[in-house]
């Protein structure tokens, strides 16, 4: 079934070339190839060359030749960022981390520490369950998905906690005490005094 990117129609095959490269960034063809058919998305490397260049006409990729085998493929930023949506979306949803942030720098340290641990562990229960899906019904979404927790995005809380210990001293003390108190209480292997 078609899907449509602003005033382009997409077949599905160029949907999920378009959605890993969106996730991914950058592939060379034959990881975008591989990538596709570990996520079901089974085509030969003709079928994958064809959507390519009717993706490279639309402008919707661009395709980098660094050296005669390292060729890439990409989303096309500027073609990308005049979708529709696609900057008020943005801007909507940077706003809304920006908010997360300053709601997690607003608490003590220690409860920083504890917002990012129960974040962090509700990420790698959503991954548990979509590796589950995935590996069960194959389904290109679940993929995507598996895919994406590997970024950045996952990690939010826990870079800005880092970021801010870099910078201040006094909040890395406090931050690294914390740290010390959790693992132990944490690790099967420590003697915990409240257990005796």
């Amino acid at each position: 079934m078609p899907k449509k990117l602003g005033n382009e129609l997409m077949d599905e095959t160029c949907y999920h070339i378009f959605s890993v490269l969106l996730i991914r960034n950058s592939l060379r063809f034959n990881e975008l190839h591989k990538t596709l058919n570990e996520l079901g998305v089974k085509m030969s490397k003709p079928t994958l060359s064809d959507h390519l260049k009717h993706l490279l006409k639309k402008k919707i990729v661009v395709r980098t030749v660094e050296e005669a085998q390292n060729v890439t493929y990409k989303i096309n930023q500027k073609e990308f960022e005049k979708f529709e949506g696609f900057i008020e979306n943005a801007t909507k949803r940077l706003r809304e981390v920006e908010k997360e942030k300053e709601t997690l720098y607003s608490l003590p340290p220690d409860e920083q520490l504890e917002e990012v641990i129960r974040l962090n562990a509700v990420y790698k229960l959503d991954e548990i369950k979509t590796r589950i899906n995935y590996s069960l019904y194959k389904k290109m979404d679940d993929g995507l998905l598996l895919m994406s927790f590997k970024s950045d995005y996952f990690k939010r809380g826990e870079l800005w906690v880092i970021d801010k210990c870099i910078n201040d001293e006094a909040y890395r003390s406090l931050v690294l005490k914390k740290i010390e108190e959790l693992s132990s209480r944490f690790d099967p292997n420590e003697e915990r005094s409240d257990l005796k």
